[in-house]
């Protein structure tokens, strides 16, 4: 039964059908979902049909069709066992809150469906919060409906409320001001009642899994309110559903078909059926205003209701009791407040390049908000994201120390790194979720990272905390996070970037201006360093240019025939063919910081995923002929070797505390060669948890529950003293490879079979 509203007493007929009685007070709102009641009537108002007949002694307030359910009923998959919407009987109160809140009109947009990867259909409802707007909440298309009917039942007797309210103040009479204001606190409780139940429904929205395929979405939530609304079961439990009911539900709510299996059995006169649906123009009552309402109550609304109440009839029942108190949090106006989608939340859902979901990637949603235009202002806003994400992939989030962690990294006292890998490890716990972010590296610029920005940013925002003290251009937290982030070779770099943000420039402008400001300095010096060896090769070997003498490369390299010598500070210059252009101003500065190894040694250049300043390898054909032709052996022993066997040209420091044997008859995979990287910078750092964030960031998604069981192994064993890898870790690193190998190779017999279908 409907909450606040008279009882509608069930009848028998002439054919032994169940039949009801139905009241109606305060408006001609006769339909199952959309009606008022009174405390207690007598007489019905006379646009109600009232059906003759005696009783049947079931309990009142439960209408059946009678009979079995029709043929073509369409059925949930999963029928509703349990009532989740609470029974409110007390009237609503206003305050503060009550308007805070405010939903437009749904929109439907366009996401990519996580299963299918397609572009599918979807209800969006934009969330103002004190005419601001805060966010979205996502919505299946097929609930649209529902939804725009449980916000109008809301909108409806909201007014009819406060014009009670007005009749109450008003009356002259102590009977008249009685019976307005028992009409009044009927509806009220009717108002409590349906925004508690949109209440649920919107938790349950923004904590929406979508993991079902587009068009069969379930809101269980709307389901219940549809199907009590319908037959007036708003203030029974669930175990006071009578048996022969039970078939309800079983049925679909949402789909057409089952109209008339829910509401054939009503009877509804033709005068105030213009209040029982929200008009087809959502306009006219979605702002909280019905035109025309205050006449139609005026002038038949309240005479038919308040002549309704003359004389009292036995077959009443009231929601409304006067001991009943309000739930604490009954809106969405209440704290907490639900855990809106943000703006930049649902642009990373609906984003068109790939499928995502918030449990393979949810880093990158946090990245994202944080990357993308306009920049938050405010930590509450990140909050917001992170609630919302947490909402949707934990049970029971700690939210208290996850905020903790987001103030640390607001503030740039916690690099992203350390900060995804504590997500990761403490509260996440997503066992397949990648750590990965969709950001791109600009390698002609290694100033101009995520990192760095948030680093940055964070010093400024402490500064802004207290903004009458100077700055501090020797800031401790500052300087400690850039050690995190960056390498020490660019430490000279950064003084320049921190003198343009003390004067005020953004940061985002200030570091991509930081790659051309560190090329043009490194240029010059290694121009002025060139020049310098010119004269002393010229002094000391004479004229270059003759056969067999020695000549300056670009980059201050000496040739010689059957050798190459790495003169100076420009080491890195020397070997396979380098960058040229920007490249090689960058690549300069490398060269700079370079320690100048043995005769001989020729340092490997680093590319994407390698660790920089590595010690090079002991060439063993530098007396075969000419610089190309070690190129090319340079290049042909890389191309066979195994992982153990790649581990070998790294570092030979390393490599004798790994004692990996080394083969020279297998091809190595990107994969294994990233997977020997990363594994020789965690037996130099020795830090688990950046070794396993360097995993997951870097491989794909399909490697993460092989990661994660490669971390557990190595923390069950000793960790590394940085001077010997024990042979435990070293078979485990093996069988991690062989895992790394195995999917790979599966996901390219995937592919191959695509392309051959």
């Amino acid at each position: 039964m409907d909450p606040g509203r008279i009882s509608r007493m069930e009848k028998l007929d002439k054919h032994g059908h169940t039949r009801f009685r139905r009241y109606i007070a305060a408006h001609s709102l006769g339909s199952p979902s959309s009606h008022f009641v009174p405390e207690y009537f007598v007489n019905p108002p006379f646009w109600l049909i009232i059906n003759n007949g005696i009783t049947n002694g079931e309990f009142p307030g439960n209408p059946t069709t009678g009979g079995k359910r029709p043929a073509g009923t369409v059925l949930l998959e999963h029928p509703i066992t349990s009532f989740i919407i609470p029974t409110v009987n007390a009237e609503c109160v206003m305050d503060e809150t009550f308007k805070s809140v405010a939903y437009l009109q749904p929109e439907e947009t366009e996401v990519i469906d996580s299963l299918s990867g397609e572009r599918v259909e979807i209800c969006r409802v934009a969330v103002m919060e004190d005419k601001v707007l805060r966010g979205y909440i996502p919505l299946p298309m097929r609930y649209e409906a529902v939804w725009l009917e449980l916000s109008y039942n809301i909108v409806v007797y909201t007014n009819i409320w406060r014009l009670w309210a007005e009749e109450e103040e008003h009356a002259r009479r102590q009977s008249q001001k009685q019976k307005a204001g028992m009409l009044r606190r009927t509806t009220g409780t009717l108002v409590a009642q349906h925004m508690l139940a949109r209440l649920h429904a919107v938790l349950e929205l923004v904590g929406w899994h979508d993991t079902e395929p587009s068009g069969q979405e379930r809101v269980i939530t709307l389901d219940e309110w549809k199907i009590r609304s319908c037959r007036d079961w708003f203030n029974l439990s669930y175990e006071q559903v009578p048996s022969k009911d039970l078939k309800f539900l079983n049925a679909d709510p949402i789909k057409p078909e089952n109209r008339v299996f829910f509401e054939g059995d009503w009877t509804i006169a033709d005068e105030g059926k213009g209040l029982l649906s929200p008009p087809e123009d959502t306009a006219e009552w979605i702002d909280g205003e019905i035109d025309g309402l205050a006449e139609i109550f005026r002038d038949t609304l309240k005479p038919q209701a308040l002549a309704a109440l003359k004389s009292e009839d036995y077959y009443f029942q009231t929601q409304y009791d006067q001991k009943a108190k309000l739930p604490k949090r009954w809106h969405e106006g209440h704290q907490p407040r639900p855990y809106f989608w943000s703006v930049k939340h649902w642009s990373w859902v609906a984003r068109g390049d790939v499928a995502t979901t918030h449990w393979d990637n949810p880093i990158d949603l946090l990245y994202c908000v944080l990357k993308e235009d306009p920049p938050y202002t405010d930590i509450k806003e990140f909050i917001q994201d992170l609630d919302a994400l947490f909402n949707i992939v934990t049970d029971d989030p700690n939210l208290e120390q996850i905020h903790y962690l987001a103030m640390q990294l607001w503030l740039g006292e916690m690099t992203w790194r350390e900060f995804v890998v504590d997500l990761m490890r403490n509260h996440l716990r997503l066992r397949h979720a990648a750590s990965s972010t969709s950001e791109e590296k600009n390698h002609k610029n290694v100033f101009d990272t995520f990192e760095a920005r948030l680093v940055l940013e964070g010093y400024v925002r402490r500064h802004e905390m207290n903004p009458e003290d100077p700055w501090d251009e020797k800031d401790d937290v500052l300087w400690s996070a850039l050690t995190r982030v960056t390498e020490k070779k660019y430490e000279s770099g950064w003084p320049w970037i921190i003198s343009e943000i003390v004067l005020g420039k953004k940061v985002t402008e200030v570091l991509k201006a930081a790659g051309p400001q560190w090329n043009k300095t490194r240029k010059n010096k290694t121009t002025e360093k060139a020049q310098g060896r010119m004269d002393v090769v010229e002094n000391d070997e004479g004229a270059a240019g003759t056969a067999g003498d020695v000549g300056i490369r670009e980059g201050g390299t000496r040739e010689a025939q059957g050798r190459v010598e790495v003169v100076g500070d420009d080491a890195g210059a020397a070997g396979t063919a380098g960058p040229s252009g920007p490249d090689m101003e960058m690549q300069e500065e490398d060269d700079a910081h370079t320690p100048e190894p043995d005769r001989g040694v020729e340092p490997i250049s680093e590319g994407p995923g390698q660790s920089t300043g590595d010690a090079g390898i002991r060439r063993e054909d530098a007396s075969q002929g000419s610089a190309s032709s070690n190129q090319q052996a340079e290049r042909n022993s890389h191309a066979d070797q195994t992982p153990e066997a790649c581990t070998n040209r790294r570092s030979p420091e390393t490599h004798a505390r790994a004692g990996a044997p080394v083969s020279r008859h297998e091809t190595i995979t990107s994969e294994q060669q990233m997977a020997v990287d990363q594994f020789f910078e965690y037996t130099n750092h020795l830090s688990l948890e950046r070794y396993e964030y360097a995993m997951k960031s870097d491989f794909s998604a399909e490697h993460a529950r092989s990661i994660d069981e490669y971390v557990e192994v190595i923390q069950a064993l000793s960790p590394p003293t940085g001077e010997e890898v024990s042979d435990a870790l070293q078979s485990a690193f093996r069988e991690f490879v062989q895992r790394v190998v195995a999917i790979e190779a599966r996901k390219e017999a995937g592919r191959t079979q695509e392309v051959l279908l």
